[in-house]
């Protein structure tokens, strides 16, 4: 018991004084008697960001994208996929496929590998500008499209996606158009055009791996364009 009594009488002790400095603050927190307590000013109440008045400034919040996959469906009801690789918000390569068989666009190095599984080889082709070999366009719609003081005309929800609504047209073009551009991503979800409307479907964003835009381990690659200079050696008459 006394080892108990000489434990529990510092502690006691100390119980005091935390007690005392308690009331002390309390009493210096208190109002003094007639004067009245001094509030704190309430405060302001936080401002939403003002809404972007074009294109330019809308994008200015979108997140980042290195890759995705995206399903375009044309005012006929034609329907093409394709899978995009990004640097610097650009497209750098692009995968169509149609079956078994698909085509690989590499536009930082101007080539375009066609792959036949039946043949299980790559033909290697080069491009210019942004079409193929056999003059079909090679595009993926980004706002970088039109023009970037563009007017925002108003808001729209596509497939589940909040949009900024654009009142702007390819450029280049004279009609004047609709685009719905991604609020998140800057992604273009639909444009319409006259009665026309053509809508984009995206998934995997961000989630394509790089080894979807390589070319299968083992695959033989025949170099078009070496073909083509060959026979122009062996037959001059036939290339003129």
């Amino acid at each position: 018991m006394r080892g108990m009594t000489r434990i529990a009488v510092p502690v006691a002790g100390v119980l005091a004084v935390l007690m005392a400095v308690g009331c002390a603050k309390q009493a210096a927190q208190a109002p003094q008697a007639g004067r009245p307590a001094v509030s704190k000013p309430a405060a302001k109440p936080r401002q939403a960001p003002a809404a972007p008045q074009t294109l330019g400034e809308a994008l200015k919040g979108r997140k980042p994208i290195n890759s995705y996959e995206f399903t375009m469906t044309s005012p006929e009801g034609n329907i093409v996929t394709q899978l995009v690789k990004l640097a610097d918000g650009k497209p750098v390569r692009m995968k169509m496929t149609h079956g078994d068989e698909w085509v690989l666009v590499d536009l930082s190095e101007k080539v375009l590998y066609a792959y036949s599984p039946q043949q299980k080889a790559a033909m290697k082709m080069a491009i210019e500008g942004d079409k193929t070999p056999e003059g079909e366009p090679i595009h993926v719609p980004t706002p970088d499209d039109y023009d970037a003081s563009a007017s925002i005309v108003g808001s729209d929800t596509i497939d589940g996606s909040e949009c900024w609504v654009v009142a702007s047209t390819v450029k280049g073009a004279q009609e004047i158009g609709k685009v719905w551009v991604d609020k998140q991503y800057g992604l273009v979800r639909q444009v319409k055009l006259g009665s026309e409307v053509m809508k984009f479907t995206y998934s995997r964003i961000n989630q394509v791996p790089d080894s979807e835009f390589e070319l299968p381990q083992g695959v033989k690659v025949m170099d078009m364009g070496g073909m083509m200079d060959q026979l122009r050696e062996k037959f001059p008459e036939a290339a003129r």
